[in-house]
């Protein structure tokens, strides 16, 4: 566990660099968006099953194929929802909405979870932030997923936000453009 642990942090310090220099830009291809939010919920779905989560997905019909970069999607989905499922209560509710249409990609992901204090939300995107009322809950994290993806996301001329109360959950929204190919 430690070995792992100590693996993802230096994966994470290393994404984190890269966004720091300036090294990423977004991969942009066709994509089928069930397919990538599948590959993003494997491994996922393991942790909701072991904290007794119920997830819920509700995914847009159209369009089917849009115009993305697949790993910065699968990268969004996956931190968010394991914030969500590592913030929230054995046996919490976890739902994530995705919507496409031509022009935007938006994923909306809610829980039920401790929710942040209104003193910190600013805090929330920064390099190695963690609150002090999530540390003592969940140990594991090392404060550079919303960081990261923040950056992304930015880069990507999308848009990231939150709304939070404490005890009541938090709900991330963030917006995509789509694309057009090259």
């Amino acid at each position: 566990a430690a070995t792992l642990r100590m693996v993802h942090l230096v994966d994470s310090l290393l994404v984190a660099s890269r966004v720091d220099l300036g090294k990423t830009s977004p991969s942009v291809t066709r994509i089928e968006v069930r397919d990538v939010v599948d590959e993003a919920l494997s491994d996922l779905k393991r942790d909701f099953t072991q904290r007794k989560q119920k997830f819920q997905l509700h995914l847009s019909a159209e369009p089917k194929k849009i115009h993305n970069d697949k790993q910065l999607i699968i990268m969004i989905i996956q931190n968010l929802l394991s914030n969500a499922s590592k913030y929230s209560p054995v046996g919490g509710d976890i739902n994530m909405t995705i919507h496409s249409d031509p022009h935007k990609l938006r994923i909306t992901v809610r829980d039920n979870g401790y929710g942040i204090p209104d003193k910190v939300k600013p805090k929330i995107f920064t390099r190695f932030y963690r609150g002090e009322n999530i540390v003592k809950r969940e140990p594991s994290g090392n404060g550079l997923g919303l960081y990261a993806i923040k950056s992304f996301i930015e880069k990507a001329g999308g848009k990231i936000h939150f709304e939070s109360k404490p005890k009541q959950g938090t709900v991330f929204h963030v917006s995509l453009p789509n694309s057009s190919p090259k």
